[in-house]
């Protein structure tokens, strides 16, 4: 069994965490969101990200993502992110 502490931050896991994230804020649009921001953190369209679902991001990728949600937590609307 894996330990979710030391599990590796995939597009999967980070997207999941995410769209919990906005959702627990009532945002109606959780997932989407969290896909559009991830898409537009790695440069990837949506069907890259579920092809790509268990690739690992990178701590830069990370932070750019963590920057993008910040803006979106903030009220910023998704279409100016």
């Amino acid at each position: 069994m894996s330990d979710p502490q030391t599990e590796p931050w995939s597009i999967k896991r980070v997207l999941t965490w995410a769209s919990d994230d906005f959702r627990r804020r009532g945002n109606p649009s959780a997932r989407l969101d969290a896909e559009l921001l991830l898409g537009e953190a790695l440069g990837f369209d949506r069907i890259q990200l579920i092809v790509q679902a268990e690739r690992p991001l990178a701590e830069g990728e990370l932070g750019r993502y963590r920057e993008l949600i910040k803006r979106r937590r903030s009220g910023e609307p998704i279409a100016y992110i």
